[in-house]
């Protein structure tokens, strides 16, 4: 069994969709490709038809994982590892399959956090004469296999949630946290991986906040789009939560800007790829810098 290559796609509950939309295009480059008829809005960043969907909800919180298959075989393996864990799995309709741009989908509940897991396989995607052209992403995204990045989230029952992505899922451990967080309280994570590639699609961390997202992180190809993307965000008053560092583990440099819904996205260039990782514990989060930035006064 291969298992999950990738976080495909995510749905986010917004309480501001104009907002969320000028987040995404006007500051990160991201383009809408669908808007549904129950008035949800689909972005792409790369030749899939979409990587992120918006839908109107006061939760203003991540709300749904969409994990990625490579083949309907391991869609299926997939399907019956989770029953066989004890985990109810109910496929998707034709109406939900076609809202995703999907071939097949299935989906189970979170056991810990109000999070909707869905497996699916066959993504709809552009043909090469429509290929993902952004004017504000010179490099374009870092996407296709590594899917669209990584969520970084907290659990009331952190072991718990590990054991189900772990042991449920089938994500494989990458490494470790046991660092000074950036509040100045100490940090543990677990990182959790797929099989596409990426470092980490999960970074797993105690915690009891009514909203358990943390972050969420998209990638350039190249580092200019990174600086760009910062220097659109200061000038829009977008909070710059950390400026430029340089993680540990994945090796990600990058910036972090507070979203319109009150959690983090980070934005990044140079994520460390592979298929096996020497799960050790860092003591320290970042090499340098993701730091809140010191304001000046003239």
């Amino acid at each position: 069994m291969v298992g999950i290559s990738s976080i495909g796609y995510m749905v986010l509950g917004v309480s501001d969709p104009a907002r969320w939309t000028s987040f995404l295009c006007d500051l990160l480059g991201m383009q809408v490709s669908r808007r549904h008829a129950d008035g949800s809005v689909g972005f792409r960043v790369d030749d899939c038809e979409q990587r992120l969907v918006l839908r109107q909800s006061p939760d203003d919180e991540l709300q749904v994982f969409g994990w990625e298959l490579t083949t309907e075989y391991e869609l299926l393996e997939m399907v019956e590892r989770v029953r066989s864990k004890g985990h109810a799995v109910e496929e998707g309709d034709a109406a939900l399959a076609a809202a995703r741009g999907v071939h097949r989908v299935f989906s189970c509940q979170d056991p810990c956090l109000h999070y909707v897991h869905e497996f699916y396989c066959g993504a709809r995607c552009f043909a090469p004469t429509r290929a993902f052209q952004s004017p504000l992403v010179r490099g374009g995204f870092k996407a296709g296999a590594l899917g669209l990045g990584h969520a970084a989230l907290t659990s009331p029952d952190y072991p718990r949630s590990v054991r189900f992505y772990q042991d449920v899922l089938g994500l494989g451990v990458s490494g470790y946290a046991d660092a000074p967080g950036p509040e100045g309280r100490r940090m543990v994570a677990t990182f959790l991986h797929g099989a596409g590639g990426r470092h980490h699609l999960l970074a797993v961390l105690p915690g009891g906040q009514p909203k358990p997202t943390r972050h969420l992180m998209v990638e350039y190809q190249q580092l200019d789009d990174v600086g760009l993307a910062y220097e659109r965000c200061v000038a829009n008053g977008v909070s710059i939560e950390r400026s430029f560092g340089v993680h540990e583990g994945d090796e990600m440099f990058s910036f972090y800007a507070m979203t319109p819904s009150g959690y983090l996205m980070e934005v990044g260039y140079g994520g460390a790829t592979g298929e096996k990782w020497n799960p050790v514990t860092h003591l320290e989060l970042s090499r340098w810098g993701h730091k809140k930035p010191v304001m000046v006064a003239a």
